[in-house]
């Protein structure tokens, strides 16, 4: 559908789409990021713990950063900071999150739980300290738990 198809740019540099590294069939989190956003810089570091937690075959984390004119030394500091590059990085613009989410309005971070027939389950659209790791850990629950097929 349109999400495989949008644009994006890779760690290198070079153009792909989401297709590209979206595994059918495999549960997926799209978290959108920008370097200046505070908020995504602690669930950035919850989407590594879970990351180390899930085996990539059973959880795909895909981080899009829609900030990247950002400068490159803000954009570094973000991803040593949170260990973001644990998650596959993708370079994005303002247009990518419209069209994944439908929004017009940026509102960051925001995080699209997506079960293992692609389908959006859960969209988490601000991250507050007290509520914001409880809030991902069940929505994660919810796409993995979609992944067991259930027996004919």
């Amino acid at each position: 559908g349109e999400m495989h198809s949008l644009r994006l740019v890779n760690q290198s540099g070079n153009p792909t789409t989401l297709g590209s590294i979206h595994v059918v069939g495999r549960p997926t989190i799209v978290s959108f990021w920008a370097s200046w956003c505070v908020p995504c810089r602690a669930e950035t570091r919850v989407l590594v713990a879970l990351r180390a937690q899930h085996p990539a075959s059973e959880l795909s984390i895909i981080a899009i950063n829609i900030d990247p004119d950002a400068p490159k030394l803000k954009q570094d500091a973000f991803l040593s900071e949170t260990g973001g590059r644990a998650l596959a990085q993708l370079g994005g613009q303002p247009e990518t999150y419209r069209a994944l989410t439908g929004r017009s309005v940026i509102a960051l971070p925001t995080t699209g739980f997506f079960d293992r027939n692609g389908r959006s389950i859960v969209t988490i659209t601000s991250y507050a300290p007290e509520t914001g790791e409880h809030a991902v850990k069940a929505a994660l629950e919810r796409i993995l738990s979609s992944a067991t097929p259930n027996p004919a």
